[in-house]
């Protein structure tokens, strides 16, 4: 299963949520590994193009990757019995997952590792070569093609294994034929004829009277090739092909990540890795969003930032709301061709998207809804061209353009830029130390995929600008202090005060981190109100640039924490 999103990359790594990575076997606290790969096509214009790759499984493995999923009759040691045929043929289990999929068997999904002492050879040549060539492989250069040769003797000694292990299984599934129930490993179709849905001598006798070109046999072949094999066996090509011609800068590549769930960041243990790395260059200045694949069924994500050179405007989202009304059933035709008639209009608009991230349909009682949601390239000056353009789709149904749309209506069209995290940043002008917090401020904000917005209370008043700048943030962060020209009796923060309410009218989490350098957190705690819901930290200015920092990374890391929670 292969599904997509937006994710985040920073200075210190990469912000992505835990659900996302679940189905790929990263939880909280596990550690991945990546490399970086490139665009290996010279006539295309993206060529060297970087995308990061990262899996739980380490790239040292990747070459040498089996898959298989396997029916099991539902029976006690099944389980048992089929690990030790794959441990005796040289197999080692990284992966495994089973699920009940019917009323008599479960479908187990693995990934193992190739063990076969005639590898040896190879991986200690794969692993003298990365050495001595840590860089990404990109033709033409004398590593791609070194890298060439390597591959083709893999792949050989792969296949081979792939394939004797599948032979094995077959004798096996064809022995188990005569064996009693109590006894069988795999649970499988004998034949066409005998399938839960259909009995596929019937289906193949009604195929030949819908169409004049196919023979029996040749239409019980093709049913016979849908039912599933009890045994699936497949050497895994993606993994292999980035640990053959992927790499980086370091002697550390691979370099390794640890995923924390409380702030949904993929954290980088070096993160020079991106300020210093291969592709440094490219993916600079960070944070960066970037088009992330999720594959469940290899394990891994591949990141596509969105560089320079691929996104050219702003990155957009487009969203399609549309109802089939007056029928009284539901009729699949009546939205037949709206994809394409959208995906059309788009074309029409000079629209570049860079993925679909959604299609659903959704029944009500008096009407059938759905979304289709894009992720795009756009002009900001062309939103409402684009809109238009879509929106137009009722138009052309109205004179008949799109018979088979009659029942259907675009309800809502969208085009808004993407969202980017925003932290709303409240200072108290004439902090002694306000460009050293500033300056740390920005660049805690940026290592969790923050884009931090200033305000000055002392030249932007508070006027309805700066109250539609915290509406479109997504959290709040306040210092409070007592200047050297104040007392306690007489401080006053009005515009302060306001600005926060603001943040907590739109229900965004905030954080006021009070100094306690003159005054006590006692102190500030009885001046300003607090309630359960309103988190006061304390902070001192009268320490190193270093402290400064640690300090405000915890307060920036709470509140990506609690966007977090929020999210899912």
């Amino acid at each position: 299963m292969i599904h997509g999103d937006i994710v985040t990359l920073t200075s210190e790594g990469i912000v992505v949520q835990e659900k996302a990575l679940q189905p790929l076997g990263i939880f909280d606290q596990s550690i991945c590994w990546g490399v970086w790969a490139a665009n290996p096509h010279d006539d295309q214009p993206l060529y060297r193009h970087p995308n990061l790759i990262i899996s739980p499984l380490h790239p040292a493995s990747w070459p040498f990757l089996i898959q298989l999923q396997i029916i099991l009759f539902n029976r006690k040691g099944a389980l048992a019995d089929v690990c030790e045929i794959l441990k005796d043929h040289n197999l080692s289990i990284l992966f495994a997952e089973c699920a009940p999929t019917g009323f008599t068997h479960a479908t187990l999904n693995l990934i193992a590792e190739s063990t076969k002492e005639d590898l040896k050879d190879l991986r200690r040549q794969k692993e003298a070569f990365d050495k001595n060539n840590p860089w990404v492989r990109v033709p033409p250069s004398p590593a791609f093609d070194e890298a060439r040769k390597i591959a083709n003797s893999i792949a050989a000694h792969m296949f081979v294994h792939a394939k004797e292990i599948e032979q094995a299984l077959e004798i096996k599934i064809e022995n188990e034929r005569s064996e009693q129930p109590e006894s069988r490993i795999f649970h499988g179709w004998e034949d066409v004829g005998s399938h839960f849905l259909y009995n596929g001598e019937k289906v193949a006798d009604e195929m030949l009277a819908l169409t004049s070109t196919s023979e029996r046999e040749e239409s019980l072949e093709y049913i016979q090739a849908h039912i599933p094999k009890p045994a699936r066996v497949h050497y895994m090509h993606r993994l292999a092909y980035f640990a053959l011609y992927g790499g980086g800068r370091y002697h550390e590549v691979p370099f390794s990540l640890r995923y924390q769930a409380s702030s949904a960041f993929l954290k980088l243990e070096r993160k020079e890795v991106f300020s210093e790395g291969s592709f440094s260059n490219d993916v600079n200045p960070l944070p960066r969003p970037a088009i992330c694949t999720f594959n469940s069924e290899d394990k891994y994500l591949r990141l596509n930032p969105l560089t320079s050179k691929l996104l050219k405007d702003k990155l957009t989202t487009i969203g399609v709301e549309y109802r089939v009304e007056g029928t009284h059933q539901r009729d699949a035709r009546a939205s037949q061709g709206l994809l394409w008639m959208v995906s059309d209009k788009l074309r029409t608009a000079d629209v570049d998207l860079l993925y679909l991230s959604n299609k659903w349909t959704r029944l009500e009682y008096a009407y059938e809804a759905g979304r289709m949601s894009f992720i795009a390239d756009v002009a900001t000056d062309k939103y409402k061209a684009v809109e238009k353009e879509i929106s137009s789709i009722n138009d052309d149904k109205r004179h008949g353009e799109l018979p088979n749309l009659d029942h259907t209506n675009i309800h809502n069209v969208s085009v808004e830029e993407y969202p980017q995290k925003k932290l709303f940043v409240s200072l108290h002008f004439g902090h002694p130390r306000g460009p050293t917090i500033e300056e740390s401020i920005r660049k805690v904000a940026q290592e969790r995929g923050f884009e931090a917005a200033f305000v000055e209370t002392h030249v932007t008043p508070v006027t309805q600008n700066v109250v539609e700048i915290i509406r479109g943030c997504h959290a709040f962060l306040q210092l409070l202090y007592l200047r050297a020209d104040e007392t306690p009796d007489a401080i006053s923060f009005p515009w302060l005060e306001f600005e926060y309410g603001v943040a907590l009218g739109k229900g965004i989490p905030t954080i006021r981190l009070v100094d306690v350098v003159r005054l006590s957190y006692d102190w500030w705690t009885s001046k300003i109100t607090i309630n359960k819901d309103q988190r006061v930290k304390q902070f001192r200015s009268d320490v190193s640039n270093d402290e400064v920092i640690k300090q405000i990374r915890e307060a920036v890391e709470e509140l990506a924490q609690e966007l977090t929670k929020r999210q899912q």
